[in-house]
């Protein structure tokens, strides 16, 4: 999965905990690219324990919501 990812880079010898701190940076550098493409006021994703919905800003909470229905689209389809 990572190798799709970063193509062209051998991540064979990063641990688990490396390989998710690459793909929190890639995934930050497109939030700030597209904020900046679409004009959206986005500044970081945050997460709140026992509150993470509330606590986030209104593209956060927007964020979480599809994230929330496209993980729910994908569960219903791998175990359809």
């Amino acid at each position: 999965m990572y190798d799709m990812r970063f193509p062209g880079e051998d991540t064979t010898g990063l641990t688990l905990q490396q390989l998710r701190g690459r793909e929190g940076t890639r995934i930050l550098r497109l939030y700030t690219q597209h904020a900046a493409r679409t004009g959206v006021p986005w500044t970081k994703r945050e997460y709140k324990p026992g509150e993470a919905f509330a606590a986030g800003d209104d593209v956060n909470r927007l964020l979480s919501a599809a994230n929330s229905a496209l993980y729910g689209r994908c569960a219903a389809l791998a175990w359809a």
